[in-house]
């Protein structure tokens, strides 16, 4: 609760707090309109200084659900409170309300003004407050892209989380090259529909084609546009086989003229036969792909 109150003169000079200048909040929660208080019914009161009284019910159980702030301004004071509701709160939920401005001047209180009771009795009676629902705080689009992980090889699967933005609108995502080694172009990844809350995770695959170099990878939806970089690698080439190919092959030739001993009838001598002479066949090799 936020209270801004215009006064040209702040008083803080009364002995009793309600005669003060100050901000009173009147508090039912779960608008059970009881009429006299019950234990979490509250009445708070909130100076223009911060000091903090009650009136009905237990003061420190009222203390401990609430937490406030004060701050003068040019024209007067301001007041900020959040209590707590208990169990009763949430969205949509109702809850008995009223507020009430206390203005003092030269020492006594002069004047009040309250929202919902007409008769200045609500410190009495829940009865004749007002009433008021809760509702969800309005969206903000705030859109956010985050891609993990930040190094993916072309070809393979990334994750794009995206957030903040508007709920169940679609969001589609693009991978645009930044720095790139070679000419590359804008490629369509794909689209994700997020949920109420205006976010969702999605798994998307780098073209494999995908050049070495720094992309990043954009998701827009109407006027809202984020993005995240992402370090693109090639996908290495994957090993071959063992290949055969065939041509000349080239070694020494071994034939039946090797250099030996000769023998023949008249006696013993060295013999000559002709000399090696190179053989030519067939090779027998390796290849693989690279």
């Amino acid at each position: 609760m936020l209270a801004e109150v215009t006064d040209d003169q702040i008083d803080l000079t009364p002995s009793n707090p309600w005669e003060k200048d100050s901000v009173e909040i009147f508090v039912d929660a779960g608008n059970v309109r009881n009429g006299p208080y019950r234990y979490d019914d509250t009445q708070i009161r909130i100076n223009a200084e911060n000091v903090v009284s009650f009136g009905t019910g237990d003061e420190t159980y009222q203390q401990n659900r609430l937490t406030s702030a004060t701050a003068l301004t040019d024209t007067g004071y301001v007041v900020e409170a959040a209590i707590s509701l208990l169990e009763a709160g949430g969205p949509g939920t109702f809850h008995g309300l009223d507020f009430q401005v206390n203005d003092g001047t030269d020492g006594a209180r002069t004047s009040v003004r309250t929202w919902a009771d007409p008769t200045g009795l609500g410190y009495q009676s829940t009865a004749r407050w007002g009433v008021a629902q809760l509702t969800p705080a309005p969206f903000v689009p705030d859109p956010d892209v985050a891609v993990r992980p930040l190094v993916a090889k072309a070809g393979s699967p990334i994750t794009v989380d995206v957030s903040g933005y508007l709920p169940g609108s679609t969001v589609a995502l693009r991978l645009d090259p930044e720095i790139v080694l070679g000419h590359a172009r804008p490629v369509e990844l794909g689209q994700v529909t997020v949920d109420d809350s205006g976010a969702r995770s999605a798994q998307v695959t780098i073209p494999r084609g995908t050049k070495l170099g720094v992309y990043s990878v954009v998701g827009t939806s109407g006027d809202l546009v984020a993005e995240d970089w992402l370090l693109v690698v090639p996908k290495p080439a994957l090993p071959g086989g063992p290949g055969h190919g065939q041509g000349p092959g080239h070694g020494p030739g071994h034939g039946p003229g090797s250099h030996g001993p000769g023998h023949g009838p008249g006696g013993h001598g060295p013999g000559h036969g002709p000399a090696p002479a190179p053989g030519h066949g067939p090779g027998h090799g390796r290849a693989s792909w690279i």
